[in-house]
């Protein structure tokens, strides 16, 4: 690639990566510099989280990790949640440790314990409500006009008006791994999976609760 292309006067040189909206985007999408810099930001609370740990409450810890730890992570996570599965990991380490010792726990505390006793997602989850909640905000049509046609319906594609069909998103197979992470691809794979009830959600609000109490089912959601 050229190390820089002219555009009228003005020569535009070329860059391995860039900040767009507070993601960094790198020339191959591996999304490595984004996660480097969210586990970063996750790190910096460790010395935080072990001064006041002793002097919060259960409801005080949920609404620490919200604010300061979940916040960053749920930031461009339908974008950067592309990654490979061993970046993630890195994120979901930090989430686990981080919890830990805002909730005065061990280290070897089960961590599916853990997420469970506060009603908190992991991070994949976190990345699926996301994908989610942008596939029924189109569904909605309350999505940028860009995205009026992004994703193509079995019903419109075949001419038939059930409510099935028009629920259900036709899947393009991707020969990538980019492809297949794609939010055009999972997002898709995750809708057609999700139950109708969750589906039929009258709002977005309510749409995130639904999603989020399928998967606590006895916890009473945030």
């Amino acid at each position: 690639l050229p190390e820089y292309i002219k555009f009228l006067n003005f020569k535009i040189k070329r860059t391995s990566s860039m900040k767009f909206l507070g993601v960094i985007l790198d020339e191959h999408l591996t999304w490595d510099l984004q996660i480097n810099e969210v586990c970063n930001k996750l790190k910096s609370m460790f010395h935080v989280f072990y001064s006041i740990r002793n002097f919060i409450s259960k409801d005080n810890i949920k609404t620490i990790y919200y604010t300061l730890v979940y916040s960053r992570i749920k930031y461009g996570i339908s974008v950067y949640g592309q990654a490979g599965i061993t970046q993630i990991n890195r994120i979901q380490v930090l989430q686990n440790k981080l919890l830990k010792v805002l909730a005065g726990k061990k280290f070897r505390y089960s961590t599916d314990k853990l997420h469970d006793e506060f009603g908190l997602l992991k991070v994949v989850d976190i990345t699926n409500q996301e994908i989610l909640s942008f596939v029924f905000n189109y569904f909605m049509d309350t999505l940028p006009p860009v995205f009026q046609s992004y994703f193509v319906t079995f019903g419109a594609e075949n001419g038939i008006n059930t409510r099935n069909t028009n629920n259900l998103i036709r899947k393009i197979r991707r020969k990538t791994h980019f492809g297949a992470n794609s939010i055009k691809s999972k997002g898709a794979d995750l809708w057609n999976s999700l139950d109708t009830e969750i589906k039929l959600s009258f709002t977005t609000k309510q749409f995130r609760v639904k999603y989020k109490l399928s998967l606590f089912p006895y916890e009473i959601v945030d």
